[in-house]
């Protein structure tokens, strides 16, 4: 799979990243199949079940003083949380490099997000990276919900 320009962060796609399963797969092929879109709610509540159950995992690899062994874990549930973010707000992630500008005119999103997504890209293999991914899954989550039962006018 091409990985355009706009989406080939190093982050998640750097030298070291196992490409067998290719980050923000959706959102790639979208670009070349927009037919494909809009995804289903479904697979946006799986990105939050798949959290639940990774996250823990994950958690236990920092409570076993296993960073580094975290850090790949980490870097493809970020991945997801931003699919899921967007995801949220009925837009595909079409510029990974560039999320920043993106990211804070989202109508749905957590507070602070690009200071703590930030953070995360800064520090994956750390324990307080972590945390800060649990609570903006969490906060993302309910703010879902909430928007969802009470759609806001555009």
């Amino acid at each position: 799979m091409k990985i355009p320009d706009s989406m080939n962060h190093p982050l998640f796609f750097g030298k070291d990243n196992n490409r067998a399963k290719v980050p923000f797969r959706e959102d790639i092929e979208a670009l070349s199949f927009p037919h494909q879109w809009p995804l289903s709610p479904e697979q946006l509540q799986n990105k939050f079940d798949q959290w639940k159950t990774e996250g823990e995992r994950i958690r236990q690899l920092f409570s076993e003083r296993k960073p580094q062994e975290a850090r790949g874990p980490m870097i493809r549930q970020l991945s997801c949380f931003i699919q899921a973010l967007y995801w949220s707000n009925k837009r595909r992630v079409d510029d990974l490099v560039q999320w920043h500008d993106t990211v804070p005119s989202l109508p749905v999103k957590p507070v602070n997000i690009v200071e703590r997504l930030e953070m995360i890209i800064n520090r994956p293999a750390h324990f307080t990276a972590w945390i800060q991914l649990n609570e903006l899954f969490l906060e993302l989550e309910k703010k879902v919900a909430t928007h969802s039962r009470f759609p806001h006018k555009e």
